[in-house]
């Protein structure tokens, strides 16, 4: 099965996304993180494979809970943060592509994904700027405030998405 480059640049993506969260697991002792990073990626591969994109929301809020459970287990903060990252563009590209696959013929799709990609660094930015700020709180952040500041973080980059999808589309 030939892959198109986006689905290519988002299947590295996982990968590296599941052997990062994995080096984690590894090193702060956490079999948990370890195995349902690497069980994920493969998963999350798989569809990408087999041309089965409907799961990629279920993916990415699987991984940002597993990266909570790096931010509960203290990972290191430039790997957690490198996670988000990784973990929003796999889904923003997951989304693109299956976005592209409605369509049977695109005129120009090498130029519309250039485009697409170019645009990647704005949920990027929004991902990271979102992955440092508790690293500028000084208390215990609970477990409430994590839980809000995920369900931002979605809300903020799906927002982001949006507007990139309508650019697109136009």
């Amino acid at each position: 099965m030939k892959l198109s480059r986006i689905e290519l640049i988002t299947l590295i993506t996982v990968i590296v996304l599941g052997a990062s969260l994995s080096a984690l697991g590894l090193l702060g002792q956490t079999p948990f993180l370890l195995l349902f990073s690497i069980l994920l990626a493969a998963i999350w591969c798989a569809t990408i494979v087999f041309g089965k994109p409907d799961l990629d929301l279920v993916f990415f809020v699987a991984f940002l809970a597993l990266i909570s459970i790096g931010i509960f287990n203290r990972m290191p903060f430039v790997w957690l943060t490198l996670t988000v990252c990784l973990d929003i563009a796999a889904w923003n590209l997951a989304e693109f592509n299956r976005r592209l696959q409605k369509y049977e013929h695109i005129h120009n799709a090498r130029k519309l994904e250039n485009q697409h990609l170019k645009q990647l660094g704005i949920p990027l930015g929004i991902g990271f700027a979102l992955s440092i700020l508790p690293s500028f709180v000084k208390m215990e952040i609970s477990f409430l405030a994590m839980v809000i500041l995920v369900i931002g973080a979605v809300v903020l980059v799906g927002l982001g998405i949006r507007g990139l999808q309508e650019k697109v589309e136009e």
